[in-house]
């Protein structure tokens, strides 16, 4: 099963307004978490802003999976490249 779930609101997500950031409630459409799971296993986590569309979340996750699946890659890459060939 794919998932893509609200872990909560993204760091510095608070509404405009007067007074300090600590005292300043969270905005409920502005920037969010999110994982993306396959199964149990936790893809890759992206940051969606609730005000846009569904659309826009897909596309993000999407690109999200995509840039981990890369990283992913590279590391192994990385880490066969540093083993000596065998004879």
């Amino acid at each position: 099963m794919i998932a893509i779930v609200n872990i909560g609101p993204a760091p510095g997500n608070r509404k405009r307004g007067s007074g300090s950031a600590r005292q300043q409630p969270q905005d409920p459409l502005g920037p969010h978490l999110y994982q993306v799971r396959i199964n149990e296993r936790v893809v890759t986590v992206f940051t969606h802003v609730r005000a846009d569309s569904l659309e826009t979340c897909l596309r993000q996750a999407a690109d999200a999976v995509q840039k981990a699946r890369a990283d992913e890659l590279r590391q192994m890459v990385d880490f066969v490249s540093h083993y000596p060939p065998q004879p």
